[in-house]
C-alpha cells in the first residue's frame, strides 16, 4: 500500500518536512515515489509553512493512497474544509469530543446505528447551497430556507385520482402564483411547524395571506 506521509529532513533541532508518497513498507525518511509539497513547523517572518500539491495529492489519494494524519490536517488548513467524525453504535469517546471536536451537530431526535448517513445528510445539505452547485431558485423556495416550509408542488398530469391542479397555477400569472405559493408555505407551517412562525416577524401581507388561509382551511374542516 503507498502512503502520503512526512519525510523528515533538516537538522536535530530544526526539522523540515518532505510531503511525499511512499510504500508503506519502506522508512519513513526513505525513498518515495513522489514529492508533493513541504511542512516547515518552525518559520518566521513572511517564510511559507507549508506547500502542497493538491490535485496530485487528490491523484494519489483516487488511486487509493492512505493518507497520515498530520497531512491530513494540513490540507484541512488550506483547503477550507471541513471533517466529519462519524460515531458508530454508541458513539465517539468523550475524551475525543472535549479535546478536538468544534461542533456537535444533531440531525433529529432518533436514533440510528452509525454517524455515516447523517453525515450524508450533512454535506448533501451544505453542498447544494454552493455558489454554482444549483440555481438560486431552486433553493430560494425549499423549506426552511426563509424560515417556512415549502408550498405544495404540482406536475401533470392535471387530474389525478380525482384531485386537480389548482388552477391559479395553470393561469399563466405569475403575481397571482406567487402570491398563492406564498399563503401555502405560511398555511403548511402554520399546519406543521407552527413553532417556526414565533420566529418570523411577519409582514402586514403575510399576515393577511395566512389569516385567509386559517378561514379557508376551517371552511374545508366544516
Amino acid at each position: 500500500m503507498v502512503i502520503i506521509r512526512l519525510s523528515r529532513k533538516g537538522s536535530k533541532n530544526k526539522p523540515f518536512y518532505q510531503i511525499v508518497v511512499s510504500d508503506n513498507r519502506k522508512p519513513r525518511d526513505g525513498k518515495f515515489i513522489e514529492k508533493l509539497g513541504f511542512f516547515n513547523p518552525i518559520v518566521s517572518g513572511k517564510s511559507i509553512s507549508h506547500f502542497l500539491k493538491i490535485e496530485r495529492i487528490n491523484f494519489w489519494m483516487q488511486k487509493g493512497a492512505r493518507i497520515s494524519n498530520r497531512i491530513g490536517i494540513q490540507i484541512f488548513k488550506i483547503k477550507n474544509i471541513m471533517q466529519i467524525v462519524c460515531g458508530r453504535y454508541k458513539g465517539i469517546d468523550e475524551r475525543i469530543i472535549k479535546s478536538e471536536i468544534d461542533e456537535e451537530i444533531s440531525i433529529g431526535d432518533y436514533i440510528i446505528s452509525g454517524g455515516e448517513l447523517a453525515a450524508m445528510i450533512l454535506i448533501d445539505a451544505i453542498a447544494r447551497i454552493i455558489p454554482g452547485a444549483l440555481k438560486q431558485q431552486s433553493y430560494t423556495t425549499d423549506s426552511f430556507f426563509n424560515g417556512l416550509l415549502s408550498h405544495p408542488d404540482y406536475t401533470y398530469p392535471k387530474i389525478f385520482n380525482n384531485m386537480e391542479v389548482p388552477e391559479v397555477l395553470l393561469s399563466g400569472n405569475h403575481k397571482e402564483i406567487e402570491k398563492w405559493r406564498l399563503k401555502q408555505a405560511l398555511g403548511t407551517t402554520w399546519i406543521k411547524k407552527p413553532q417556526l412562525l414565533n420566529n418570523i416577524n411577519l409582514t402586514y401581507q403575510q399576515k393577511k395571506l395566512l389569516h385567509e388561509f386559517k378561514i379557508e382551511f376551517y371552511k374545508k374542516k366544516g
